[in-house]
């Protein structure tokens, strides 16, 4: 809206900007991070389920 409209930022306002940004930057990448290594876990977990099914204990103890 132009009642709020601004042509350029001041030094403290650039500063709040970039800080938003690379709080926003980190946020997205501890996301990614955090269901890539989930997705890592579940296909570990299935692979060794996987395996234990194929092959039987060769002990019971």
């Amino acid at each position: 809206p132009e009642d709020i409209r601004v042509e350029s930022l001041n030094d403290e306002q650039m500063r709040d900007l970039n800080r938003l940004k690379a709080w926003l930057y980190q946020k997205r990448t501890t996301v990614r991070e955090d269901r890539e290594r989930a997705e890592r876990r579940q296909k570990r977990e299935e692979e060794a389920a996987k395996k234990k099914e194929e092959q039987p204990a060769l002990f019971d103890f």
